[in-house]
């Protein structure tokens, strides 16, 4: 059940967010990505590092409670990244 949302060189290089680490997610997938711009959106539930191999390494070796906490953490992070948070905010500009 690995649903990555890796980046190429320029994707990493200009911190370009794909939004497939947003739809893994939503559909119950464990985020990750080799994108470090994701930890300033999941923080403490983002699982994240410039080497492949250690990344899978680390979440291959979670528990499934502990797969799916992070998981549970990082929907809820999600939710203030939908259309309608996004329309409600230009919204409030005007």
């Amino acid at each position: 059940r690995l649903a990555p949302a890796i980046g190429g060189r320029r994707q990493v290089e200009i911190n370009y967010l794909p939004d497939r680490m947003f739809k893994n997610i939503s559909y119950g997938q464990l985020g990750f990505s080799n994108i470090k711009k994701f930890d300033a959106i999941f923080k403490d539930c983002n699982i994240y590092d410039t080497d492949m191999e250690k990344m899978i390494e680390k979440i291959l070796k979670l528990t499934k409670k502990e797969y799916l906490d992070i998981v549970n953490k990082q929907q809820e992070v999600c939710k203030k990244y939908t259309t309608a948070e996004h329309l409600n905010n230009i919204f409030k500009l005007f």
